[in-house]
């Protein structure tokens, strides 16, 4: 309410995933800081799943995350803003290493984020469908879990490309480069549709669209 009256001020909150969090994220929400200096901004982070009831009650204003055919298309607007690509990685040293393709990684053991998120469900169909499932023994509800978990241990998972690169977690981990293409996960601007956004919330959605034409580009 304070925004519409023209005081610049008040809360925005948002959700987005791991790989957002990670890459989109820093750039964007300190830039706007710097703009807004008296707007909170409240970040959840994880899959769509998990922060869909908020997006519901309009306790989240928008999520930038991964989205594959559910039953939320009548409640929500999806825009498409970019594609990622993801990859399966080890520790350091692991025995896998050397490996040429996920039917040599079948017999290790796997750990990956929820299968009830929107890429994991694609991608978990999809290997069903060319009989190469990993048996996944560990589910993390978060990618820091994941992740350690994968740097720590001789578990594979797979992950964003970019998370070989991250400088908190890139040298705990190895990619592995196998013939087999994985494929990309999108990343959609999702909002309910009946929302009715406050002038500050629609410039710090513009600042993420422009963020992603630069990565894109």
């Amino acid at each position: 309410i304070r925004q519409r009256q023209g005081q610049l001020a008040g809360q925005i909150n948002i959700g987005m995933g791991a790989s957002i969090s990670r890459s989109l994220m820093p750039a964007v929400i300190s830039r706007f800081h710097q703009q807004h200096p008296q707007v909170k901004v409240r970040i959840m982070e994880g899959q769509l799943v998990s922060m869909i009831n908020e997006l519901r009650q309009g306790e989240l204003d928008f999520t930038i995350n991964t989205y594959y055919q559910g039953p939320y298309d009548h409640e929500f607007t999806f825009e498409k803003l970019l594609e990622k690509q993801f990859a399966i990685f080890c520790r350091p040293g692991h025995p896998a290493i050397g490996a040429r393709s996920i039917k040599q990684l079948l017999d290790y053991s796997w750990t990956m984020p929820t299968p009830h998120g929107s890429y994991y469900k694609q991608l978990s169909e999809l290997l069903d469908d060319q009989a190469q499932t990993p048996q996944v023994g560990v589910v993390c509800e978060t990618f820091s879990a994941c992740i350690s978990l994968v740097a720590k241990s001789d578990f594979l998972s797979i992950l964003p490309e970019e998370m070989g690169c991250d400088p908190l977690h890139g040298q705990g981990l190895v990619m592995l480069p196998v013939s087999e293409i994985l494929p990309k996960a999108a990343y959609y601007l999702i909002q309910r549709r009946d929302s009715r956004q406050t002038p500050l919330t629609a410039s710090l959605i513009t600042q993420f669209r422009r963020e992603c034409g630069y990565l894109q580009s």
